[in-house]
């Protein structure tokens, strides 16, 4: 003789409050739990579609300059949604405005030593050429 054993497992967890239901169900609970599963379905594709977008524009701005020959395009491209980002940060919070200056000093300090070691080597150019150029080359 085979015995039939039914095991009824139910779990139902409720989004938000962390709270966890392991009653019974009812067709009306059921009907919305399927609302709330489709709005979180609707939910989970627009994150997604959201982060395929972000990744293919973060792909087409940082390949700009290899698909069109313009670094110099791809580089006011990036440092404008730079600057973008810590407007928006600077104006979200005072922490945000206080780390925004912070990398700004950074970039100009950094933009500082590369024009200083740029005329350095401008100089040392200048010296080794010595009277060559002032004289209009070799006698």
């Amino acid at each position: 003789m085979s015995k039939v054993y039914e095991i009824n497992i139910n779990h139902n967890i409720e989004g938000g409050g962390g709270q966890i239901d392991g009653g019974t169900t009812t067709p009306e609970t059921t009907q919305k739990k399927q609302v709330e599963q489709s709005k979180t379905g609707s939910t989970a594709g627009k994150l997604i579609g959201v982060y395929v977008a972000k990744q293919a524009f973060q792909w087409a701005t940082s390949n700009y300059g290899n698909m069109t020959g313009d670094y110099i395009g791809q580089q006011w491209i990036s440092e404008g949604i730079e600057i973008t980002g810590l407007a928006i940060a600077a104006l979200k919070s005072p922490m945000g405005l206080a780390v925004a200056g912070a990398i700004l000093a950074k970039k100009a300090i950094d933009k500082a030593v590369e024009v200083q070691k740029s005329k350095q080597d401008a100089q040392q150019l200048r010296e080794r050429v010595g009277g060559t150029v002032s004289s209009g080359g070799r006698r």
